[in-house]
């Protein structure tokens, strides 16, 4: 039977306000992880053409009214005021997927890179007695939530393991958020370190590609595979369109020395591939195709090449393949 996900997003919600009215008398933790706006998106009738964004207009719509909802069932239980509420993201927009993948607000590329684009993600909390009406402009990771919920409810992180992140308490309480710590960039598909930001700089690995640029940046809209070292000041240049290297080298020498011990850690997990519903193939289609295309222009130009050789290649090719 086929999944009917245009309900899903109430679905989650109906779920998530049942669980605060069962928890309300003891402390709880409450993970509402909605599986919009990712890709196959859908909306439920109440929201389809209520937005003029189209249908991923309607599919955040919907997701404001959800928060909305659980907002108002911690009022209704009496616990808003001693809950910690965080809104956030995952990543930066899959730009393959075009007008369903959303868009970076003005920021580098998107999912699968390095790039803010892939990586800076709007982040809305809520804390009875803290701060309010505030913008902070410190770099805050999802590493970061487990010490700094644990040191909110009095809990002790486990000491047999590294905890990746640190107690950003500070950050929603309005105190200092304390001094500048190494965030590290992953690759999407290894565990090599690509860029780092210490503060407002961000120093990025030189990369190179086999695979022409202009190819991938024009068909799959994917970011850029290669480029030279790259340093970067995000408080005057968030899109990071200027490239500030030969103006700072003792910076870059400084953020060379952090990547060089950010490449020391290593990581105990895995690649997680997941496969979806036959919902997804709409989305996922247009990806395919994109990496077929490449493929062809590939092959293409390889026998070309190859043909030229053979055809005046002084008879190289003509003595192995006569």
């Amino acid at each position: 039977e086929p999944i009917d996900q245009a309900y899903l997003t109430q679905r989650y919600t109906e779920k998530a306000v049942d669980f605060i009215g069962a928890n309300k008398e003891e402390p709880f933790f409450l993970y509402l992880a909605h599986s919009m706006p990712h890709v196959p998106i859908y909306a439920s009738p109440d929201f389809l053409g209520t937005s003029e964004r189209g249908l991923y207009g309607d599919v955040v719509q919907e997701l404001d009214w959800s928060v909305g909802q659980v907002v108002k069932a911690l009022e209704d239980a009496g616990v808003l005021e001693n809950t910690l509420v965080l809104f956030t993201s995952d990543n930066g927009p899959w730009l393959p997927m075009g007008s369903h993948g959303g868009e970076t607000g003005g920021l580098r590329d998107g999912k699968g890179t390095t790039f803010d684009g892939g990586h800076k993600v709007p982040t809305v909390a809520y804390l009875g007695g803290g701060v309010s009406g505030v913008t902070v402009a410190a770099p805050v990771s999802m590493l970061d939530l487990l010490p700094t919920i644990a040191n909110l409810t009095g809990a002790t992180v486990p000491g047999d393991r590294v905890i990746d992140g640190r107690d950003v308490t500070g950050v929603f309480t309005g105190e200092d958020a304390g001094d500048p710590i190494p965030y590290f960039y992953y690759e999407a598909f290894n565990s090599q370190v690509d860029a780092v930001r210490l503060g407002e700089w961000k120093l990025k690995r030189e990369r190179s590609f086999w695979v022409p640029d202009l190819i991938m940046s024009t068909i799959l809209r994917w970011g850029e595979f290669s480029h030279e070292e790259l340093l970067f000041n995000l408080e005057s240049d968030p899109g990071e369109t200027e490239n500030v290297i030969d103006d700072n080298p003792d910076i870059a020498e400084k953020l060379r020395v952090v990547l060089a011990e950010g490449d020391q850690i290593e990581a105990d997990g895995r690649m997680l591939v997941m496969i979806g519903t036959g919902a997804d193939r709409a989305g996922y289609e247009r990806l395919l195709i994109s990496a077929g295309v490449v493929g062809l222009v590939l092959i293409s130009a390889l026998l070309v090449i190859l043909f030229g050789l053979w055809r005046g290649g002084k008879g190289l090719l003509r003595k192995v393949f006569p």
